[in-house]
């Protein structure tokens, strides 16, 4: 599912209306929360919490290459293993190989499909 507005792709509809709603509302005075370490803002608490345990691997370098040792050259994310590595890949091809029987989307994990074709049982 993806969002019209920015292109951003969603497993479950809930997620995709909740990121569209971001786009709704442009005034400044709207309650954003920023990550203290890069600056980086988010509009949910959720989002920056996860966010900020992104920079946890960035305090011990040598622990972050022993839990993510398979690293993007494109962007720097690191990944546990090669198959989440080449299935991030896709992001950045623009190719999305696991497609949805029932719909036209595709996602770029074997994981975000199943997780899609849930939604589709809910209706």
């Amino acid at each position: 599912l993806e969002c019209l507005e920015c292109g951003k792709c969603y497993a479950k509809s809930s997620d995709l209306r909740r990121h569209e709603n971001t786009h709704l509302d442009d005034d400044p005075q709207k309650d954003t929360y920023e990550c203290d370490i890069c600056g980086k803002s988010f509009t949910e608490r959720s989002s920056l919490t996860g966010h900020k345990k992104t920079h946890l691997d960035e305090a011990d370098p040598v622990q972050a290459e022993i839990k993510r040792p398979c690293k993007c050259e494109q962007c720097g994310m690191a990944f546990r293993n090669a198959t989440n590595l080449k299935n991030h890949m896709n992001i950045h091809t623009g190719i999305y190989p696991f497609k949805c029987d029932l719909c036209p989307t595709g996602f770029n994990s074997n994981f975000l499909l199943k997780k899609h074709m849930e939604s589709h049982k809910r209706g």
